[in-house]
């Protein structure tokens, strides 16, 4: 996976150009937009800010972990171990995680599962910032 584009993972759920249903669950403007800017690649995580400084893409490995992995959206969200608590928080868990389980959770539509991923999402960002 060290050759991919840009938005490969939004790719990997949003197959057809249509209205989200999981706008209808959000009233909030700036928890929507936390959860559609992690969708279209997130702006912060390596994957993305290495783009902007030439970093090749098998070279932006996340730095709060040892795994050794791409901070792409799918380590974030199923892999680094420092947000663990945070996915059992927020019932985001996956006994082995995989790109399928990924997709899965990235097409949730229902308010409850949209709004564990936001508060994830949220809590997560803040504490990467704080690492």
């Amino acid at each position: 996976m060290s050759i991919q584009s840009k938005l490969n993972y939004y790719r990997m759920f949003k197959n057809v150009v249509s209205y989200e249903l999981y706008l209808n669950n959000i009233t909030n403007d700036k928890l929507r937009n936390t959860l559609i800017q992690f969708r279209l690649s997130s702006r912060c995580l390596f994957i993305e800010t290495g783009r902007y400084n030439g970093t090749h893409r098998n070279e932006r490995k996340c730095v709060l972990c040892t795994q050794n992995g791409c901070e792409s959206e799918y380590h974030f969200l199923l892999c680094c171990p420092l947000y663990k608590e945070l996915r059992t928080k927020y019932n985001i868990t996956s006994s082995w995680p995989n790109l399928n389980r990924f997709t899965n959770i990235m097409s949730h539509y229902t308010a409850s599962s949209v709004n564990g991923i936001i508060k994830f999402l949220r809590e997560a960002f803040i504490k990467r910032k704080s690492n």
